[in-house]
């Protein structure tokens, strides 16, 4: 087999031709490939797959986003990725998707876990939870965690990072928390000791449970250079529109124009819009004492992104009255 220039090729069939392990100079390749459905073959050179051994000839092949460089081969029109809009990963995962909404699942999750009165226990900086087999699917479709190898066979292992836990805990009530074998009755007891773990933790889970509660699926965003990434759906059926920076009055983020430059281009890069939620609060003093006080708190969901010159074309007829958008009026999700 071989790919030559103006071929596009499935993502997955590059980490299948092109195993990192192989060769380590495409790992860059291989974490692109994360993002995109299909990309592009631009460089003249040709790869072969023979007798189970890859050779490919020097210097390296490159591979592009198909929509990046949609206008290098005019024969054929190159599909382009719409930023604002859902990239299902397969045909009919849009389909499934309305079918077994998140919001059902979580239900379904919530009357599971409450059932069974399952606990979870603090470990450093994350929560293990072990449930049945059936709630760990329960937990994986709704995006709750990270399954934990383990030679048990009866229970499953669940690591949660400390908003997912919290979010079960405090929001769902469907989940205990215990600390060396001790169970912690309330919400107080948990969220002191997260917030003695983390000093942000008040801030984050506000912003996780904002989001969440709206139905997206967030996940550690920390591959990107953000807080997290937000799905519409299940990360196996479509890929993931927001990259989220969390941020309050006393964070020093994005405060000069080069780190807003820097995280604009790089969620524009892999093909998401950046979102920042700016929770607006007292984060000091004895107000934090209390989960209580996550009522006080209020968010903002603000969205960046780079101006396109396509915007002002030449061809276009210009207006003489300009129409001008309050930034603060957009809708973001």
């Amino acid at each position: 087999m071989n790919f030559t220039r103006g071929t596009t090729i499935s993502a997955a069939r590059v980490a299948t031709v092109f195993p990192r392990e192989r060769d380590p100079n495409l790992a860059p390749i291989l974490d692109l490939t994360h993002d995109f459905d299909e990309l592009l073959v631009v460089d003249l050179r040709h790869l072969y797959l023979s007798t189970g051994s890859l050779k490919h000839s020097s210097p390296l092949l490159t591979l592009l986003p198909e929509s990046s460089i949609s206008s290098v081969f005019s024969s054929k029109p190159k599909r382009q990725l719409n930023f604002m809009a859902p990239r299902w990963k397969w045909k009919g995962a849009e389909a499934k998707a309305l079918a077994e909404p998140i919001s059902k699942s979580v239900s379904e999750l919530q009357l599971s876990l409450a059932e069974t009165e399952s606990s979870g226990t603090l470990s450093s900086s994350n929560v293990l939870l072990a449930v049945e087999p059936e709630q760990a699917e329960l937990l994986d479709r709704c995006c709750f965690g990270r399954l934990v190898l383990s030679a048990e066979k009866v229970k499953k292992w669940i690591q949660l990072s400390f908003e997912e836990a919290f979010y079960l805990h405090y929001n769902l009530k469907c989940i205990k928390i215990s600390l060396q074998g001790r169970c912690l009755e309330n919400g107080v007891d948990t969220w002191l000791y997260m917030k003695s773990k983390r000093p942000n933790f008040p801030m984050f889970f506000k912003a996780y449970s904002h989001l969440r509660l709206k139905n997206w699926v967030l996940r550690s965003g920390l591959q990107y250079g953000v807080d997290f990434v937000a799905y519409r759906h299940h990360p196996s059926l479509v890929h993931s529109e927001y990259s989220v920076l969390v941020q309050s009055s006393d964070s020093d983020r994005l405060r000069v124009w080069s780190d807003i430059h820097c995280a604009v281009r790089l969620s524009g890069s892999v093909a998401k819009t950046l979102l920042t939620l700016y929770v607006n609060g007292n984060f000091k003093g004895e107000d934090l004492k209390l989960p209580m006080c996550l009522e006080n708190f209020t968010v903002e969901e603000q969205t960046i992104s780079r101006w396109s010159p396509e915007l002002s074309r030449e061809d276009e007829t210009t207006n003489s009255k300009q129409n001008v958008t309050n930034v603060s009026n957009l809708k973001t999700l």
